[in-house]
C-alpha cells in the first residue's frame, strides 16, 4: 500500500477490504466491521470535508479485524497494523483516538445507548476498558475530541440498529475524491511520512511531516514549538521531552521516528541511549549508600574494593572517584568489545590500570570508565550491581530508567544514530601522555563509547553505566522531580554537597575548563541548566539532558537518537529556554 493519500490505488484499497470477507458483502447481511469502517470514513468525510487525512483515518480503522492476525491482538493494535499497510503511520493516532471515544462514552453515557453486546464488552476490554472519570475530563479537552465522540455515537447506534453491508463498489467515488484532494505527497526529508499526534493533529513546520504526540499546557506552548522546529530546522530524527514544574508534569512530547529505517514512530514509552545522562544516576546509587551510612565520602576506595589499590591508587576516595580526579579515565590494558559484556573483566582491568596521576591532585572526565568505577564500588558496598539497585530505585517512582535493558523490553528501543570514526589503526603506539590517555579513554575497548555496537542487543543488555543508560525522557524528569522532594531520595544536606562545585579546572579529555559535582555537574554559564544557579543534572553526548531546578520547581528530560558529538545543542538549548520563557 502506499504511504501518500494522492498515490492510494483505489482498486487495491478495496481488494484488501474484500480479503477474507466475501460472506459479507451480500445483501441483507447485518453491519459488519466491514461497514463499520466505511460508515467511519463517510461520517468523518462529512464532519471534516477538508481534513482528508482524518476521514482516511475511519476508512481503514477497522480493516484490523478483517486481515489475518492473531486473537490475542488487542483492537488496537490490529487497527494500528491496518492503517500502516494501507496509509502509512500519519493517520495511526487517530485510531486511537476514535477507540478512545468508545471508551470514553462507556465511562460517561449509562448504557451507551444498548450498543453493547457481549462481543462489545469483550472488544472494550481489549481497548483498555472504560476511561476513568479523570481520564474522561482529559481526553473530551484534546482537539478533535467532541467530534470523535459525536461519531461513535451515530455510528454504534447505527450499528446496533441492523444496518446492512452496502455494495462495495459505491464507495469508490469517497476514496478516490480522497486520494484526488490530497494532492502530492508530502516528505520530511528523506524520512517516512508520518502519524499526525493524538492531541496535535495535523503538525508541520515547513517542508517537514512528523508525528508528534503526546501532551503540552497551552501555557507552555512554546515548548511544543521549539521541539517542532528541531524537526523542521535542526536535524532531529526521533526525541521526547518531559518536564514538570512544581511536582505537575506541564509538558510530555514525543515525535519522529525511533527507526527511520522501517518507520517506526517515537512512542511515549521509548527508550534510548542517553550517554552521560547515566552518569548522575549511578552516582546517586553510590550517594544513598553514604546517606545510609555504609560508606563514607572521603573513605578510600581499597577499603571496599582492595584491588583497586594496585599501581599507587591506595589513596583514591570515593569523593575522588564521584568528581574525576581518581586518576583512571583509561585502561591501560588492550582489551577488546568481548571483555565489554564482562563486568568482572572490566572492573579487574581498571582496578590493574596504574593511575595517570596521583589520585585527588588533578581532574580528567572519567568519559567511560565512571560507570564502572563507581559502579563497581556500589556493587562492593550493596552486594548488588547498578542495573539491579536502579530497578529497584525507580519502580516506585514509574521511572524507565536502565542500565542493561531487559530482553523482554528492548523492542521498545531507538536505534540510535551516530556517525562517528573509531579509533585509527595504530594510533595507540604513536600517542604518549593526555593523548594517549584520551584515546584509550574513548577507544580501549573499541566499543567503550558505543561506535560500531550501539543498536545491538549485547549493548543494550550489558552495564556499562556511564555510558549504556536507556530510558525515556518521562523516566529522566521523574526522577529528577523526586530529587525535589526534600530527603526522598537524598539528605537535604548530602544533595546540596553532591550539587555543589567539588573540582573545577582544565579537562584534557572535554579540552575546556569544567566544574564536576559528585556526578552531578552544576549549572556553569557556558552549559546551563536554566537561569536559576541552584540548578544541576548532566548531560549526554548528542545533547540528551536531565536537570533539576530547585528555585524554579522544575524538573526536566529530553532524549534523542539522532547523535551530534557535543553536550549542548541548539536542540536542547531551545527546549530549556522556551520552557522558562513561559513560567
Amino acid at each position: 500500500m502506499s504511504n501518500s493519500l494522492r498515490d492510494l490505488d483505489v482498486d487495491a484499497v478495496l481488494d484488501v477490504l474484500a480479503t477474507g470477507t466475501d460472506h459479507l458483502l451480500s445483501p441483507g447481511v447485518p453491519v459488519s466491521q466491514l461497514d463499520h469502517a466505511l460508515q467511519t470514513a463517510a461520517l468523518l468525510a462529512h464532519l471534516h470535508p477538508g481534513d482528508d487525512e482524518l476521514a482516511a483515518a475511519g476508512l481503514v480503522h477497522d480493516i484490523g479485524q478483517l486481515l489475518p492476525g492473531g486473537r490475542d491482538e488487542t483492537h488496537a493494535d490490529q487497527a494500528a497494523r491496518a492503517v500502516r499497510r494501507a496509509l502509512g503511520e500519519r493517520v495511526a493516532a487517530i485510531v486511537g483516538l476514535h477507540i478512545e471515544a468508545k471508551r470514553y462514552l462507556v465511562a460517561t453515557e449509562d448504557g451507551y445507548g444498548g450498543v453493547l453486546t457481549d462481543d462489545s464488552v469483550v472488544s472494550l476490554q481489549r481497548q483498555g476498558g472504560a476511561l476513568t472519570e479523570e481520564d474522561a475530563a482529559a481526553f473530551l479537552a484534546r482537539p478533535w475530541a467532541a467530534d470523535a465522540v459525536t461519531l461513535r455515537r451515530v455510528d454504534d447506534s447505527g450499528k446496533a440498529e441492523g444496518l446492512v453491508v452496502r455494495d462495495l463498489a459505491s464507495w469508490a467515488p469517497l476514496l478516490e475524491d480522497l486520494a484526488r484532494r490530497a494532492g502530492p505527497p508530502r516528505r520530511a526529508s528523506a524520512l517516512p511520512s508520518s502519524a499526525c499526534g493524538p492531541d496535535r493533529i495535523g503538525t508541520r513546520v515547513g517542508a517537514v511531516d512528523v508525528p508528534i504526540i503526546g501532551h503540552c499546557d497551552a501555557r507552555f506552548g512554546a515548548v511544543r514549538e521549539e521541539f517542532v522546529r528541531n524537526f523542521a530546522e535542526r536535524g532531529e530524527v526521533g526525541a521526547a521531552v518531559c518536564a514538570s514544574v512544581d511536582g505537575v508534569t506541564v509538558v510530555d512530547l514525543a515525535g519522529g521516528w525511533a527507526d527511520p529505517a522501517t518507520g517506526a514512530p517515537w512512542r511515549l514509552d521509548t527508550l534510548v541511549d542517553f550517554y552521560s545522562v547515566g552518569k548522575a544516576f549511578v552516582a546517586l546509587l553510590a550517594l544513598q549508600l553514604v546517606d545510609a551510612g555504609l560508606v563514607a565520602l572521603d573513605d578510600p576506595i581499597c577499603a571496599v574494593w582492595p584491588e583497586f589499590a594496585a599501581g599507587g591508587k591506595e589513596a583514591a576516595t570515593l569523593r575522588h572517584a564521584l568528581c574525576h580526579r581518581a586518576g583512571v579515565p583509561a585502561i591501560r590494558e588492550p582489551l577488546t568489545d568481548e571483555d565489554l559484556w564482562d563486568w568482572d573483566r572490566m572492573t579487574a582491568a581498571l582496578a590493574a590500570t596504574a593511575p595517570w596521576w596521583e589520585p585527588g591532585t588533578r581532574h580528567a572526565y572519567h568519559t567511560n570508565t565512571y560507570g564502572h568505577l563507581v559502579g563497581e564500588i556500589v556493587r562492593r558496598v550493596s552486594g548488588q550491581s547498578c542495573g539491579r539497585r536502579l530497578a529497584v530505585l525507580v519502580e516506585p517512582l514509574g521511572a524507565d530508567l536502565f542500565v542493561g535493558v531487559p530482553p523482554a523490553e528492548q523492542s521498545r528501543c531507538a536505534e540510535v544514530l551516530f556517525e562517528s570514526q573509531g579509533p585509527p589503526a595504530a594510533l595507540d603506539a604513536m600517542l604518549e601522555g593526555d593523548a594517549r590517555m584520551e584515546m584509550l579513554s574513548y577507544f580501549n575497548p573499541p566499543g567503550y563509547s558505543s561506535m560500531g555496537v550501539v543498536n545491538t542487543s549485547a549493548w543494550r543488555s550489558a552495564e556499562i553505566p556511564s555510558t549504556n543508560g536507556h530510558g525515556s525522557a518521562r523516566g529522566v524528569a521523574r526522577l529528577y522531580a523526586a530529587l525535589l522532594d526534600p530527603g526522598r531520595l537524598l539528605s537535604t544536606a548530602l544533595l546540596a554537597e553532591a550539587t555543589s562545585p567539588q573540582s573545577t579546572g582544565y579537562c584534557p579529555i572535554l579540552h575546556e575548563d569544567v566544574t564536576f559535582g559528585l556526578g552531578f555537574k552544576p549549572t556553569v554559564p557556558r552549559r546551563p541548566f536554566g537561569p536559576n544557579p541552584a540548578s544541576f543534572g548532566h548531560f549526554g553526548t548528542g545533547g540528551a539532558v536531565g536537570f533539576a531546578d530547585p528555585i524554579g520547581g522544575v524538573a526536566f528530560g529530553y532524549v534523542m537518537n539522532h547523535v551530534i558529538p557535543r553536550w549542548q545543542s541548539t536542540r536542547n538549548r531551545s527546549l530549556i529556554d522556551a520552557l522558562y520563557r513561559s513560567l
